[in-house]
């Protein structure tokens, strides 16, 4: 599959919307496990790894607000170039949403 959104950009995004290290070192982590888990599961590794760093860049935008958490997240993400794929991911990781994975 091809990606639209680049990485460099999506870390650019990151550095703008997220201050809190440990929520940055977490969104690589989770990175990191979905790369990995993609390529295990026959997977493309960097969509998942992509969608994964990608999954709380708006975690402190929706602080006040914490059911809105995942909805700009994937807005966000698409306005980065992410699929549509990808955004559904970010979109539905939030339960509260009773969207289906």
């Amino acid at each position: 599959m091809s990606i639209k959104v680049n990485r460099d950009e999506i870390l650019d995004s990151i550095r703008a919307n997220v201050q809190d290290g440990n929520m940055v070192k977490h969104m690589l982590a989770t990175e990191a496990i979905m790369y990995v888990l993609a390529k295990k599961l026959g997977e493309d590794e960097e969509e998942w790894g992509l969608t994964g760093l990608l999954h709380d860049i708006d975690v402190e935008l929706v602080e006040r607000d914490p059911g809105s958490h995942s909805k700009l997240g994937a807005d966000i993400a698409q306005e980065l170039g992410a699929s549509e794929k990808m955004a559904h991911a970010i979109l539905c990781h939030n339960e509260s949403h009773g969207i289906p994975r």
